[in-house]
């Protein structure tokens, strides 16, 4: 099933960073949520409807525990769009257009685990693309190796109206209102482009999902302040489906739609059952920083494991003796996390480098 999400309202989802009121009492989030709010949002839709069944819930008969998220994409004005690939970076001077790195050989350090370093092709200041986002059309030609100068992209910060909320804590048998140590702020957020004299643009998340069955539509509450979202059922094309048309490249890129958490830190597992067929050797990375990774888990009432996981958009270049549209046929759309793996964590795409 895939499905199209739209905010009714504003949203808030927590980032892995500390927070307490009256002590670092600025909450702070981020967008889009990651995959385990949006598998644990639609459990619970799942259970609402089905409100019979919860019992179940977290037992060996729990009719959610298949569930796999497969893919997420964002809607913005009828076109699909996916995280930058995180080796793509820009000008200093250009907040439009992206272009590649090149892969060259590191002669620098001899220790390094890498046999390859991705570096500016020109003498211009770059920077790094943090929440850009490109359209999927473009997507496939950059896994395809097309050749290509420049990749337009947008930011998803640009489709994001802030509006912060000021709170304060209440005490738990009156309801009273706290002390004001307990004063917090958080900024919430409403995914949506506002230009004055022009008609507001929203960004919506896809979500392609299986092993779960839901209306054809309906809402259910998604983020930290429980806010309510409209669903409904949506229909990708196949003209727009993320595929692979290129073959007999031993250079392969594995690209992350989704953020992933390996046990390596920041490097995947070669060795996993899934992988070790390709014989994989890592020549390069371009993965940005780690992001922190948690939950809660309702059922033990405390706190899920803190991980580290690699953000969207990181890419990994790999060599095989394998043939890459083999391998893409094996991998594309596939988790390669070590963990949470059927929450949408490491959804991964194959690709190969025009160099």
């Amino acid at each position: 099933m895939v499905i199209k999400i739209n905010a009714l309202d504003t949203l808030f989802f927590k980032d892995g960073k500390p927070f307490s009121m009256g002590d670092e009492a600025w909450a702070t989030g981020n967008f889009p949520p990651y995959p385990s709010v949006i598998y644990g949002a639609l459990r619970t839709a799942f259970f609402a409807d089905n409100i019979n069944l919860l019992n179940l819930a977290n037992t060996e008969n729990d009719p959610t525990k298949e569930l796999k998220i497969n893919k997420i994409l964002f809607l913005i004005d009828k076109e699909y769009y996916t995280p930058i690939p995180r080796d793509l970076v820009k000008k200093k001077s250009n907040n439009e257009e992206s272009f590649p790195l090149e892969l060259s050989k590191n002669d620098f350090i001899n220790s390094s685990e890498s046999e390859y370093l991705l570096t500016n092709p020109s003498n211009d200041e770059i920077e790094n693309i943090d929440d850009g986002i490109i359209r999927l059309k473009d997507l496939h030609n950059y896994l395809s190796a097309t050749k290509f100068d420049k990749i337009l992209y947008t930011k998803i910060s640009d489709y994001i109206t802030e509006e912060p909320k000021v709170g304060i804590g209440r005490e738990n048998v009156y309801r009273t209102t706290a002390s004001n140590s307990k004063i917090y702020n958080i900024n919430m957020i409403r995914p949506v482009k506002i230009n004055k004299g022009s008609k507001p643009v929203s960004i919506d998340l896809i979500v392609d999902f299986e092993n779960l069955d839901l209306p054809a539509n309906g809402i259910f509450k998604l983020g930290a302040e429980g806010k309510t979202i409209h669903y409904e059922s949506h229909i990708i094309k196949n003209s727009d489906n993320i595929n692979y048309t290129i073959t007999n490249n031993k250079i392969i890129k594995l690209y992350l739609n989704t953020p992933a958490i390996f046990e390596k830190g920041f490097k995947p597992n070669f060795e996993s059952s899934l992988l070790k067929k390709f014989g994989f050797k890592l020549l390069a990375t371009s993965i940005g920083k780690p992001i922190n990774i948690g939950g809660f888990d309702m059922k033990k009432n405390k706190p899920k494991t803190m991980y580290k996981a690699v953000p969207f958009g990181s890419v990994y270049y790999v060599s095989s003796d394998v043939n890459d549209s083999e391998i893409a046929n094996e991998l594309n759309g596939k988790s390669i996390s070590d963990y949470r793996g059927n929450e949408g964590f490491g959804i991964v795409y194959v690709g190969g480098y025009n160099g």
